[in-house]
């Protein structure tokens, strides 16, 4: 029988964990289990999802060839932000801007690209002009910088579902969010379909990225090797084939 030496991979990331915990005061992350938190943002990830959607997927098979597996812990976007500031989990599928610059570290790449949209109630005219219109937003969510210059009043709520039922009783003008996630909740509800469409445009295209610490080099070592793995999971067809494999993902691309 041939020799099989050790895996390649597997020395140089636990070199890496090694350097980290020399050269810093924080302990470098040394367990076979990361931690992952991870927002309810259907059909991209959510605990419904076999193994917490694809967004989860990819990250997972990042990780397994140096022996690390990842586990899930699904809250609210504003407690995951604060997990992922005090180093306590990495952050899945999260939007850039200058207030999380200020706390994060991102992936190179963005696990996928999205775009942020408005819907209203069908047939209803709007002029996006009137500062009294209500938005209504998930809690604890980016707001991009062309919805603000607009002068909305923001209603913040724990949910889109919950937007959504108050854009449908009129408590609030317009929704913003992720298209892809605002059309899967409304498709699979009895109680949205027909009631919503698209106001006016895009407002933005965001990346989705993996995320940790700023001030926090628990996971340092490990986005190193996420950023080299995800590179080579998107040059040979591993990024793909999630993708393709769920279901009801139209918008989900890189």
């Amino acid at each position: 029988m041939p020799f099989e030496g050790p895996d390649i991979r597997h020395l140089a990331y636990q070199f890496m964990l090694l350097l980290s915990f020399w050269c810093s005061s924080e302990n470098a992350w040394t367990e076979e289990i990361v931690p992952l938190c991870v927002g309810e943002s259907p059909p991209y990830m959510g605990k419904n999802f076999a193994g917490g959607g694809p967004s989860v997927e990819v990250i997972r098979q990042a990780f397994q060839g140096i022996g690390v597996d990842v586990s899930t812990i699904y809250a609210p976007w504003s407690r995951l932000l604060r997990m992922g500031v005090n180093g306590d989990c990495l952050i899945v599928g999260i939007w850039r801007g200058p207030d999380r610059d200020r706390f994060f570290n991102y992936s190179t790449l963005p696990l996928s690209k999205q775009r942020l949209s408005l819907y209203k109630k069908r047939n209803r005219v709007i002029d996006k002009n009137n500062t009294n219109l209500v938005l209504g937003i998930e809690r604890g969510t980016y707001i991009t910088p062309i919805v603000e210059q607009l002068g909305w009043r923001i209603s913040k709520n724990t949910s889109q579902v919950q937007n959504l039922r108050l854009l449908k009783a009129g408590r609030v003008d317009l929704v913003f969010g992720e298209q892809g996630a605002l059309d899967y909740l409304i498709s699979r509800s009895d109680d949205f379909k027909g009631e919503f469409e698209l106001f006016q445009f895009t407002v933005e295209i965001k990346g989705a990225y993996l995320a940790t610490s700023l001030t926090n080099s628990r996971f340092d070592a490990l986005m190193v090797h996420f950023n080299e793995e995800f590179a080579s999971m998107l040059s040979d067809g591993r990024y793909e084939k999630i993708i393709a494999g769920a279901k009801a993902l139209p918008h989900l691309k890189h």
